[in-house]
């Protein structure tokens, strides 16, 4: 393994594997400030212009991605929710704090009442039918949220709601519920409207 490989598994403990891939994704000052060699500016754009799931596993940039993966989680079942993520990631192109649904929550605006997502686009993105359909609309509402977005979060939010949208057995707990949380998140932040 090189030294660069062996840097990122090492840091992946802290801040997760696709958060790491992700600043080197996009050349980050996490990127440049770890001396971590950015990956070709051409791989953010080949993820960006992917039409499906085959396509983003069938490319270069997941290719790398791959090769990072622990052993223990190279299986075909996760190659898919990886290649779900690392699609919805080549979205973002700034690292905040907020999670996803208080991202889609806030203001549209200063003195604006409405959420920069409206409640219809937010139930259309929760109640997805399938993995297509939700990449299709997470990659417009993080148009709508100007691209930023709390990678780690989004990550670990994507590979719940995949696993939960595949199980057969819905989750017994509400709370654990990945669609129910961004309910509970999203209308917390939201403006209220008297």
């Amino acid at each position: 393994m090189s030294t660069e490989a062996a840097q990122l598994q090492d840091s992946v403990k802290k801040q997760g594997l696709f958060t790491r891939w992700w600043h080197r994704l996009v050349n980050s000052d996490v990127c440049q400030r770890n001396k971590l060699q950015a990956l070709p500016t051409a791989h953010k754009a080949i993820l960006k212009r992917c039409n499906n799931l085959d396509e983003v596993m069938l490319s270069e940039p997941f290719q790398v991605l791959w090769q990072f993966m622990p052993e223990e989680k190279r299986s075909p079942p996760y190659m898919e929710v990886a290649a779900l993520i690392a699609w919805v990631l080549a979205s973002v192109r700034k690292d905040s704090d907020a999670g996803l649904a208080k991202a889609m929550a806030c203001k549209a605006g200063e003195g604006s009442d409405r959420p920069r997502v409206s409640t219809l686009r937010f139930q259309q993105l929760i109640k997805s039918r399938d993995t297509a359909e939700f990449a299709r609309r997470l990659r417009r509402i993080l148009h709508q949220i100007d691209d930023t977005v709390s990678v780690q979060s989004l990550a670990q939010e994507v590979e719940r709601w995949y696993w939960q949208s595949r199980s057969a057995m819905p989750e017994v707990n509400p709370a654990k519920r990945q669609v129910l949380r961004w309910a509970m998140d999203y209308y917390a932040a939201a403006p209220k409207t008297s």
